[in-house]
């Protein structure tokens, strides 16, 4: 059952690929795409290790890539998008966090005058 399963993947992922060259064919009239897409459907058709070396290939292809693509994303994202924006809100709230001391206090604490009620005890967050 489980080997069925395997073959009925590779047959998967060879058939996709094999479109995959036919539609770049179609777009672009490179005759060896036609003939790689007849290589991949006849190879996967006759010989059950060539379509899961295939298989295996491309899914390891595609995780290496998809590897490398989510780190060089996260970078722009982080360096394109973060930095700017913690910097500014660096540059316009100069204590954000309320670590310095207020000029002319003794101490960081800060008084709040609030009346606690049932609401508070069960809805605390």
């Amino acid at each position: 059952m489980n080997t069925d399963r395997n073959r009925a993947k590779d047959l998967e992922t060879i058939a996709i690929l094999a479109c995959a060259c036919l539609l770049l064919f179609w777009l672009s009239a490179h005759k060896w795409l036609l003939l790689l897409a007849l290589v991949l459907l006849s190879g996967a058709a006759f010989s059950g290790s060539f379509a899961s070396a295939v298989s295996n290939g491309w899914l390891r292809f595609g995780k290496a890539v998809g590897g490398v693509s989510n780190r060089v994303i996260l970078s722009l994202v982080f360096y394109i998008f973060l930095t700017p924006l913690a910097v500014l809100y660096r540059i316009f709230h100069k204590n954000p966090l309320s670590l310095n001391k207020q000029p002319g206090e003794r101490s960081y604490f800060v008084n709040r005058e609030h009346s606690f009620s049932a609401q508070d005890l069960r809805d605390p967050w």
